[in-house]
């Protein structure tokens, strides 16, 4: 049986979501899809590049996504670790968004708009996003994706990503520049599993193209030894696998995930295999 989580089911979640800051979508008859998008350009900036605001009968399929991302405390400075959603449409899908009355930017949103972030709120004004609570990210994860797919790991370890897709249904599409490019938001009205199982990785064919600056490089890790000696790299978590190699105490490996609380899993981009694992007490976050 489909589940469809709505706004409703979120907001008893605990969730604020973007469609309450925001202006509802536009109405049709049964059956009538919404052709022509309201379209405001926003310039909070001057001279800053335009910015667009699509309000419509928004469907699309693809998957929605979440993942940790890092949240330093404006305080104490410390890293921690911030639940997060995107939204990677499929090419077919973006075919269904509201014509927008100007044809350069409706020209523009297909081509460029494929991955969307998705937040606790926006402000329509300035497009500035407010992130989702721990508590609130952990309400919508669990509303939207199958308890019992969730790998442990992602949970426990604060790592990874989960993906499940399905039709997601909004009201509102933004865009800002964001990291020298311009970057999409969506609210979240409601969305409705497909039934298909959860998945670890996007699938490559929406892997391309730019997903702005939330989609991080490899967490960096530094090899250190006590004894100041190599460092093997197993091929299983196991200390009795073969060595695939060995890193010198200073030098840094890009970490793929935790399997464990004794072992890292590593990428070996110049190996066959290309990761290995790395026991936990020799390595550290660079300083």
């Amino acid at each position: 049986m489909m589940r469809s989580i709505t706004a409703r089911t979120l907001a008893i979640a605990g969730l604020v979501l973007a469609t309450a800051s925001l202006p509802g979508p536009a109405t049709a008859a049964a059956g009538s899809p919404v052709t022509t998008a309201q379209v405001a350009v926003l310039d909070v900036h001057p001279g800053s590049e335009d910015r667009i605001r699509v309000s419509g009968t928004i469907e699309l399929d693809g998957y929605l996504q979440a993942y940790w991302s890092p949240a330093p405390d404006a305080v104490t400075g410390i890293q921690e670790k911030r639940l997060s959603f995107r939204f990677h449409a499929e090419a077919d899908a973006i075919n269904r968004l509201p014509h927008l009355a100007d044809p350069v930017l409706d020209a523009r949103i297909r081509q460029d708009a494929r991955h969307f972030d998705i937040f606790a709120s926006i402000d329509p004004k300035s497009a500035q996003p407010a992130y989702f609570s721990a508590a609130s990210g952990e309400a919508l994860l669990r509303a939207t994706f199958p308890p019992a797919q969730i790998p442990e790991s992602f949970l426990r370890y604060q790592e990874g990503t989960v993906l499940i897709r399905g039709r997601l249904n909004a009201g509102n599409i933004l865009s800002a520049v964001d990291c020298d490019r311009t970057h999409y938001y969506i609210d979240l009205a409601a969305f409705t599993p497909d039934g298909s199982k959860v998945l670890t990785a996007l699938p490559e064919a929406l892997a391309s193209g730019d997903q702005g600056c939330a989609m991080l490089p490899p967490q960096r890790l530094l090899i250190v030894s006590a004894a100041n000696r190599p460092v093997p790299i197993f091929a299983r978590p196991d200390a009795g696998s073969p060595v695939l190699g060995t890193r010198y105490p200073g030098t840094t490996v890009d970490k793929l995930s935790t399997y464990d609380d004794r072992w890292i899993e590593i990428s070996l981009p110049s190996a066959n295999p290309a990761r290995g694992y790395v026991m936990r007490d020799q390595v550290a976050e660079p300083d």
